[in-house]
């Protein structure tokens, strides 16, 4: 049985005196087997992602040595191992190595005995406009109960225009009715 890699672009076959290795996809292993596939980033004929079968390779060029267990007769994969090289790929489509966030600075936080006024870069009327204070309960329930009784009092108001106006449209239809109707 000829050895071919699966991977686009990719020429290698397996030959005698070669020191090519082909790799079976981790089939039993899903989220290891979907980084394969993402990494080599191949379509089917339809232009849907591609699918490995059991009898694809991938040969040893693709790997980093590091990918490789150390002390076999044979090239094995660890466990972990992904392909991560792809010289005949363009640069777009190389994947792109994973940066681990450097850890946050260390910034020194200000006392509570400075106060923003006293910063020079910002100007005054800044520390009024926020508060970040907690509030306490009673003060919160008072100032819902001004909100409610002010809204309470803008319906009220409301309600007296709408029947005002009410009384005006009906005002206006009868005399409507007795300019349209004939006096005897």
């Amino acid at each position: 049985m000829v050895l071919n890699c699966c991977v686009f672009g990719c020429k290698n076959r397996k030959s005698r005196g070669s020191t090519l290795s082909f790799h079976t996809f981790p089939m039993k292993d899903l989220a290891r087997k979907q980084q394969w596939i993402k990494n080599i980033s191949r379509e089917d004929v339809n232009g849907k992602p591609w699918q490995p079968s059991l009898y694809d390779r991938v040969c040893s060029t693709h790997f980093k040595p590091a990918d490789f267990k150390d002390g076999t007769l044979v090239k094995c994969l660890k466990d972990d191992a992904v392909p991560t090289i792809f010289p005949n790929y363009p640069s777009y489509k190389q994947p792109t190595p994973s940066r681990k966030r450097p850890p946050p600075k260390e910034r020194p936080f200000p006392s509570p005995s400075t106060s923003c006024a006293s910063s020079p870069r910002l100007p005054k009327y800044s520390c009024m406009d926020h508060t970040y204070s907690y509030q306490s309960v009673e003060e919160h329930l008072r100032i819902t109960k001004e909100k409610l009784a002010e809204t309470v009092q803008k319906l009220q108001s409301e309600r007296e225009k709408t029947r005002i106006l009410g009384q005006k449209v009906h005002r206006q239809k009868c005399k409507i009715t007795s300019i349209l109707t004939p006096h005897q």
